[in-house]
């Protein structure tokens, strides 16, 4: 249930993230604001990324084999 919540929230910045440059490049006319904004969507791919696989790890390492 958790991790519905942060995936959620996730895609609701990256959502935010991809309106707000589109935004900023329609009305204002700013270079490269979609290139900024692709670089905070990666960040947040990255970040989410990170953290599902320190999550894997730590259920690995806390399991019991039998």
């Amino acid at each position: 249930m958790l991790a519905d919540v942060e995936c959620t929230r996730v895609c609701v910045y990256m959502s935010v993230v991809l309106l707000v440059a589109s935004g900023i490049y329609e009305f204002i006319h700013v270079p490269y604001i979609d290139s900024i904004g692709t670089l905070v969507l990666a960040y947040f791919a990255f970040k989410e990324g990170k953290a599902c696989f320190y999550k894997i790890n730590e259920r690995k390492r806390y399991s019991f084999k039998y």
